[in-house]
C-alpha cells in the first residue's frame, strides 16, 4: 500500500462538491461554477478561493471566486470554442493574511468538463422578454435544444441553474429532448444530436437502441412516449428532483 504524506496540511476538496457547467447565454460559451461546497473544511473565512481555467492553446488562467466567507460563484468565464475540446479545472484555496500570504490551504484537481456531461452543459439557456407569463419555454432549432426563461424573474441566470428550477423543469425538458434526438439514425459525429445521443447513452438509454418506426410491430409513438417517460423518470431519480425540490423550500 502507498503511503503518502500531508506535511503542509492542505485539506481535500472532494470532487462531488464541485459542479461546473458551459452556459451560452450570449452565443458564446462560458463556464459557470454552479457549486462549491467548502463548508465541512473550516477554512479560514480570508482565505482566497481560485478556479484555475487550463486549455493547451491558451495556457493556464486563474478567476477569482471570492473568499471563504463570502463565495461568489455568479460570474462566468469566457472560453474560445477550440478550447472546449480540451479543458482542465482545479480549484484552489490559499491563505490572505500578512505574512502567510499564497500559503495552500485546500485544492481539488483534475477537474474536467466535456459538452457530454450533463444536461446543463449541452443545453442552451437563454432569456426571453416575450414569453408573457410563463416561466420558461423550451424550442427545438437548428442549433439544438433552447431552454428560455422568462426574464420578468429577475437574475434569469440563478434562476435556470437553481436547483429547485431544476428539479421542476429538467424532467419535462429530458422527455421532450429524448423524443427529438430518437429521430436521428446516424447524426453526425461532433454534432449536438450526437452529443445528445451519447448523454442518454451513457445513463443507458441509448436513443439508437430504439426499434426503428418500420420495425415496430404496434403504434410506435405510444411506443416512444413511453421509453421517453422512462428516460425523464430516471433523470428525476438520478438527480433526487423532489429531494432538491423540498430541500430548497427549507
Amino acid at each position: 500500500m502507498k503511503r503518502t504524506f500531508n506535511y503542509t496540511q492542505r485539506k481535500k476538496i472532494n470532487h462531488e462538491d464541485v459542479e461546473l457547467a458551459i452556459v451560452r447565454p450570449n452565443g458564446v460559451p462560458e463556464i459557470k461554477v454552479l457549486k462549491l461546497d467548502i463548508n465541512r473544511l473550516e477554512l479560514p473565512i480570508t482565505g482566497q478561493v481560485w478556479l484555475e481555467i487550463e486549455t493547451g492553446r491558451v495556457g493556464l488562467v486563474r478567476h477569482s471566486l471570492g473568499v471563504v466567507g463570502n463565495l461568489d460563484l455568479s460570474p462566468t468565464f469566457e472560453i474560445d470554442e477550440p478550447d472546449l475540446v480540451n479543458l482542465r479545472f482545479r480549484i484552489k484555496i490559499v491563505t490572505y493574511d500578512y505574512g502567510n500570504a499564497g500559503k495552500l490551504l485546500a485544492e481539488v484537481d483534475h477537474l474536467s468538463l466535456s459538452d457530454e456531461g450533463s444536461v446543463l452543459s449541452l443545453l442552451e439557456v437563454m432569456p426571453s422578454s416575450s414569453l408573457g407569463q410563463r416561466i420558461w419555454k423550451l424550442e427545438i432549432t437548428e442549433s439544438g435544444p433552447e431552454l428560455f426563461i422568462n426574464t420578468g424573474v429577475g437574475d434569469w441566470g440563478a434562476v435556470g441553474h437553481s436547483e429547485q428550477f431544476k428539479s421542476l423543469v429538467f424532467p419535462q425538458v429530458v422527455f421532450e429532448i429524448y423524443k427529438w434526438v430518437a429521430n436521428y439514425d446516424e447524426p453526425d459525429e461532433g454534432s449536438i444530436e450526437k452529443k445528445w445521443q451519447k448523454l442518454f447513452a451513457s445513463n443507458g438509454y441509448d436513443p439508437e437502441l430504439l426499434v426503428p418506426r418500420e420495425g415496430y410491430p404496434g403504434d410506435y409513438d405510444s411506443y416512444l412516449e413511453t421509453t421517453a417517460h422512462e428516460v425523464a423518470d430516471y433523470f428525476a431519480r438520478k438527480n433526487k428532483a423532489l429531494n432538491e425540490f423540498n430541500r430548497e423550500r427549507l
